[in-house]
């Protein structure tokens, strides 16, 4: 009898791991200098995830999970090349072991669930949503659309979530990160608990807010988020110290996402909407972007396409020679392939084209004129790929 209930124990908690490989041949052309040759991610993210559950009873589970995004194509990049998400003062190189999301949490079929750690933002979301092909080549993520201000993180360290059971397909969330921004470098903080631990208290970290909904029912998904980031104060400088007189420093961004796709029988349209937008004392910011996709399914072949723009406009209150809102657009074109071999396994081909007027395809969407800045060789990124997508 002890045997056996102690089998039953075992079988109220579940460990798994599941992940996914992508790799492949990639032509890469920024502004007329291009580079080939084997590359990962071209339809989607390398990664592998270690995931827990186990039933507490009445209705009530703990979960957890890590994603380890790695590289299949690189070692070297697998020894370790993250950074933390969102502290400008944190530059030490972090591990790739667990440099995805990572959570722990309680959920309950009555009241929701509740998440801490590193949690993804509900944009993200939307751009599974709005977009066939994600953060991956194709949707021109971080030129034209993207998952927070400066297209780079998709999460927020040091956050929690709340989201609410789902209503007949709707449900709710609201996830925090509590800005922290210090005098100087270690302030108050021991010496041995140093930017690698990423001490709380140690290191300058953007705050971040986010309201969500979601709805999924029938031939219909949809994702509306509501992200908003503060980062006055917040250092830039690599050590810790504030640096509020910078332009870009007390700055309050907002951004906001709306995603939805419609399946008919072989067919799924996709649309994502965002704006951009944040002030300081001198300058602002004001982004608006559209992307509109649609997918055709026949067997085992996929065909999709997707077009999208983002409007820039930037004016300078503190120069009267740049007086005037300054306009730039950058414009997307991508389509794809997918034929899958199995379940599981698929080949793909991926092409990506930005016509970057607007100047926003390299480092942060920043409150500056750099923006508008046309290279003299041309503004035009292109971006193919060939290669094959396993899940497990």
């Amino acid at each position: 009898m002890a045997t056996l209930a102690s089998v039953s124990a075992f079988a109220q908690s579940a460990f798994s791991i599941d992940g996914l490989v992508d790799a492949g041949y990639q032509v890469r052309d920024y502004k007329g200098n291009s580079v080939s040759g084997f590359n990962n991610n071209g339809s989607a993210t390398s990664q592998i995830n270690l995931r827990f559950t186990e039933d507490l009873g009445g209705g009530l589970k703990a979960n957890f999970r890590m994603e380890n995004d790695i590289n299949p194509v690189s070692n070297g990049i697998n020894q370790g090349a993250a950074t933390n998400t969102n502290s400008p003062s944190q530059t030490t190189a972090l591990s790739t072991w667990g440099n995805g999301e990572l959570r722990i949490g309680v959920s309950s079929t009555s009241w929701g669930s509740v998440d801490v750690g590193a949690v993804n933002f509900a944009s993200l979301d939307a751009i599974g949503v709005g977009s066939p092909f994600g953060t991956a080549i194709g949707g021109a993520y971080s030129k034209v659309i993207k998952a927070d201000y400066n297209g780079v993180a998709v999460r927020a360290d040091n956050s929690a979530r709340y989201m609410t059971p789902s209503f007949n397909g709707l449900s709710f969330s609201i996830l925090a990160s509590k800005k922290q921004n210090i005098a100087t470098v270690a302030s108050g903080v021991p010496t041995t608990m140093g930017p690698a631990t990423n001490a709380l208290g140690y290191n300058d970290q953007t705050g971040v807010s986010e309201l969500a909904g979601k709805y999924s029912n029938g031939p219909i998904n949809a994702v509306v988020s509501v992200l908003t980031f503060d980062r006055g104060g917040i250092g830039t400088n690599g050590t810790g110290a504030t640096s509020a007189t910078s332009a870009n420093n007390d700055t309050k961004i907002k951004l906001n996402t709306g995603a939805v796709n419609y399946t008919v029988g072989a067919w799924k349209a996709g649309l994502i909407i965002q704006t951009n937008k944040g002030q300081n004392a001198t300058n602002f910011v004001d982004q608006s972007a559209a992307a509109l996709s649609l997918v055709y399914t026949a067997g085992p072949l996929a065909l999709s396409i997707q077009q999208g723009s983002i409007n820039n406009r930037q004016a300078l209150a503190s120069s009267t020679t740049n007086a005037a809102t300054l306009v730039a657009t950058t414009k997307s074109f991508g389509m794809g392939a997918d034929y899958a071999l199995s379940k599981n396994t698929s080949l793909y081909g991926r092409y990506e084209k930005v016509n970057d007027d607007a100047n926003l395809l390299g480092g942060y969407y920043a409150l500056t004129t750099s923006l508008f800045t046309t290279a003299s060789s041309g503004t035009t990124r292109s971006l193919t790929a060939f290669g094959i997508r396993a899940n497990f």
